[in-house]
């Protein structure tokens, strides 16, 4: 059995909201959290980086990327910014119009690709 928590007064408690933004991303590392952030919206095909002087270019292929969906997607790019201040990003979203990962984004590794 757990032993319940006593708090003394006056209890301070301090709040780290950079912290907590990280925490809300589904993984600890960059790549994964990219990944796996983006995977979370259905109509995201295919997630692709490389890397470009002090950039991180990011290709986001979705099917049908209409308003919300983009929504979504500029919605996850923000809380990466917050998430990795250190980290200057270069975001693309790119309708799939039915093409195939090679003929939209030539030298980039995948990083996610929807099944």
């Amino acid at each position: 059995m757990l032993a319940p928590i006593v708090l003394r007064s006056p209890a301070v408690v301090s709040v780290n909201w950079e912290a907590d933004v990280a925490d809300l991303l589904f993984s600890s590392t960059l790549e994964n959290a990219i990944a796996e952030d983006f995977a979370s919206i259905p109509q995201v095909r295919n997630v692709l980086i490389e890397s470009a002087q002090d950039s991180l270019l990011v290709w986001i292929i979705a099917d049908d990327p209409n308003r919300c969906v983009r929504d979504r997607i500029f919605q996850i790019e923000l809380d990466l910014m917050d998430a990795f201040p250190e980290k200057s990003f270069d975001f693309n979203v790119i309708p799939s119009l039915g093409r195939e990962i090679g003929e939209i984004v030539t030298n980039a590794r995948v990083l996610y690709s929807r099944s």
